[in-house]
Formats: structure tokens, C-alpha cells, sequence
């Protein structure tokens, strides 16, 4: 698996970022442009399950800086919501991350930093 890669080859005081679609997606409205989960066709199984991951990072010895199940940071989100009817009408993604994802809440991220031994 390519996380037990990552936290294998980090090194003490090594940072992580990781950004993947939250669970929730798989129930999100169908857009060009990705909002639904399944709308990408390299998705052939379920997301990545959010707390599986910080179990994981905090077993193999991984403080958890920030996380986020679905990332909706202020201005992104109010950006997509005025955006929101245009995304529905259109049925397209607008300003991915800025507009319609922060909108819906469609990523979810984890930072960790792995600590000393």
C-alpha cells in the first residue's frame, strides 16, 4: 500500500500531507469535472476510509498537525457557494478546490509529522 510506503521511508521530524476525496462523495450529485466520487474512472473501489488512516499514522508513531474529514476552509467555501447554482445548472465542477469542492466539502486532508524515536 502506498501509505505503509510513505511511513516507512519518512524520517523522524518528516512531514505529511495527504488529500483524498472523503467517503461522503460517493453521495455527492454527479458533475464533469469530479464530484462524485465515481464521476473519476480510476475510482473502481471505495474512498479511503478518513479515521483508518489517523489510526494508522498515529500507531506508526505520527502526531496529527491538522485534519479535516471534508476540508470546507472560508473563503474556498463561500466562493463556492455563489458559484453553486452556476456548478448545479451546468452540472460542471467550478474552480475545482476553490468553488465547488470547498462548497461540498469534497476533500479530505490530514497533516502529520512523524516523531523522534
Amino acid at each position: 500500500m502506498t501509505l505503509d510506503a510513505m511511513i516507512s521511508i519518512l524520517k523522524d521530524d518528516g512531514k505529511l500531507f495527504l488529500s483524498f476525496p472523503t467517503k461522503a462523495s460517493v453521495g455527492f450529485p454527479h458533475r464533469k469535472g469530479t464530484l462524485n466520487y465515481y464521476d473519476d474512472p480510476t475510482h473502481k473501489y471505495n474512498p479511503p476510509d478518513f479515521d483508518e488512516i489517523i489510526k494508522k499514522l498515529k500507531k506508526n508513531n505520527f502526531d496529527i498537525i491538522f485534519s479535516s474529514i471534508a476540508y470546507k476552509p472560508v473563503i474556498h467555501f463561500l466562493i463556492g457557494l455563489v458559484l453553486e447554482p452556476l456548478s448545479r445548472l451546468t452540472k460542471r465542477v467550478l474552480l475545482s478546490n476553490y468553488g465547488t469542492w470547498a462548497y461540498w466539502g469534497f476533500e479530505s486532508i490530514i497533516w502529520a509529522k512523524k516523531r523522534k524515536n
